[in-house]
């Protein structure tokens, strides 16, 4: 079980997306991916949107990790759509509980 773990800098700018995306793209021979977002502390809304849009242009090339956590400091936790392929976390150690299920 080979786990690829891509912290994003806070503040997120449009520069910490490309740097995640190009991370996640080049990455090879893992299983798991975990995003960790930290403070969740995205410079601007228009760079949260766009962020969320990063992800979507990704989607084919997300599809050979077999999960994705999310993990950020957010009390508020968002719903996945696919819970069983992804989802989101306040902590690393709930985050690799649920990879390991």
């Amino acid at each position: 079980m080979k786990i690829i773990e891509v912290y994003v800098r806070n503040p997120i700018t449009h520069q910490s997306i490309r740097a995640t995306i190009d991370k996640i793209i080049c990455s090879k021979n893992y299983d798991f991916l975990i995003v960790n977002l930290g403070q969740h502390h995205f410079e601007s809304l228009k760079v949260m949107k766009d962020f969320k849009q990063a992800f979507l242009d990704i989607k084919s090339k997300l599809y050979r990790f077999k999960k994705i956590a999310i993990i950020h400091s957010t009390e508020r936790l968002n719903k996945s759509e696919d819970p069983n392929f992804y989802e989101h976390f306040n902590s690393k150690t709930d985050a690799i509980k649920w990879i390991r299920s």
